[in-house]
């Protein structure tokens, strides 16, 4: 039996408005029956860094014959502090009001004091790690890209959508290198695929992934 690790952040856990059984690992491995075994390894709030550095415990130890990488909102999405200054901020935030006062004045800030948690050189970098991980070991590789968000979310935050679409250039400018990669473009179903909060998956854009997740499986195997 073929095994199929997925890399990836909460996109791909059940929330209140998603059940278990309307997960896209879930929706694919009931599509692939016997054939293969899905391994999820998504981690809330997992970015293209942090997964570079967890590959022998998320990959190694399972050798899989493909991996699924679906990594890339929470590398760009617009932030107003970065991760190590969350630290610091929560304990202000204590004695002032500090993160209330900034999300007042959300957009100006992060217009003119963009902070993402992964820049995009660094994104570039640690997928093309990724990659050069799985291609030493002879493991066929998916890459997912990143969907869209919701017009709240980019009221909110300044330039979000074009965040997505740079690092989604990324992703297919690495397909395009490399001919062996295939690559699932989620950012054309648009809005219509999210949930309220404009960055997890609804369950129509869970099974339209698992779909085309499938689809690319049974074109590889």
């Amino acid at each position: 039996m073929k095994k199929i690790v997925i890399l990836g952040d909460s996109l791909g856990l059940p929330r209140e408005e998603l059940s278990f059984e309307e997960t896209y690992p879930y929706l694919l491995q009931s599509k692939l029956l016997n054939s293969c075994q899905v391994i999820s390894k998504h981690k809330r709030a997992n970015d293209s860094k942090r997964q570079s550095f967890a590959l022998y415990d998320d990959v190694e130890l399972y050798h899989p014959d493909i991996v699924i990488v679906h990594l890339g909102i929470v590398d760009c999405a617009p932030r107003l502090f970065y991760r190590k200054e969350k630290i610091l901020v929560s304990y202000i935030n204590k004695i002032v009001p500090i993160i209330k006062i900034m999300s007042k004045y959300r957009f100006f800030l992060t217009k003119h004091l963009p902070k993402v948690y992964v820049n995009e050189h660094e994104y570039k970098k640690n997928i093309l790690k990724i990659i050069h991980f799985l291609e030493e070991r002879n493991i066929r590789i998916i890459l997912v890209g990143i969907a869209t968000t919701n017009l709240k979310n980019k009221e909110k935050s300044f330039a979000y959508d074009e965040n997505i679409k740079r690092y989604n250039s990324i992703l297919k400018k690495i397909v395009e290198d490399k001919k062996e990669i295939d690559f699932i473009d989620m950012y054309q179903y648009g809005e219509d695929v999210l949930l309220d909060d404009g960055h997890h998956l609804n369950p129509k854009g869970s099974f339209l992934l698992a779909e085309e997740l499938f689809r690319c499986i049974r074109d590889i195997s």
